[in-house]
């Protein structure tokens, strides 16, 4: 199957991924946005789950999800994003800072382990894991 166009997406699907993007967040999480927006309650996932199978593989998009896209589209791009829309989005990825710092750890410990002997002339013998 060939990729679609972008004229041959519906109005409102492309309303939907405009909106999420807009957002940064999925097109589920917008869902739920919507849902918490309209009825004023966090959703069960019994109840946005249908609907949003419904829209990926149909294209049914509900009112309220189609009205709360419209509204996210509308917001000027000056107003800060609302905290219910932040919670969605990834944090940032901090993974190499993790990983730098206990490289650093474990490289401090080789060393120390390694020269023990040589700074400490008192300590005849080391008691660190790789001279055991």
């Amino acid at each position: 199957m060939l990729p679609l166009k972008n004229s041959e997406i519906p109005v409102d699907t492309r309303l939907v991924l405009e909106a999420s993007t807009t957002l940064d967040i999925t097109e589920y999480n917008l869902f739920e946005l919507a849902y918490l927006d309209w009825f004023g309650a966090e959703p069960a996932i019994h109840q946005v789950e249908p609907l949003f199978v419904n829209y990926m593989f149909n294209g049914v998009i509900p009112t309220w999800v189609r009205q709360f896209a419209r509204k996210t589209l509308r917001a000027s791009p000056e107003k800060p994003q609302s905290p219910t829309a932040a919670r969605f989005q990834a944090p940032p990825f901090r993974g190499s800072v993790y990983f730098l710092a206990a490289a650093f750890a474990v490289g401090i410990l080789l060393l120390s382990a390694t020269t023990s002997a040589d700074l400490a002339p008192a300590i005849q013998q080391c008691y660190f894991p790789p001279c055991y």
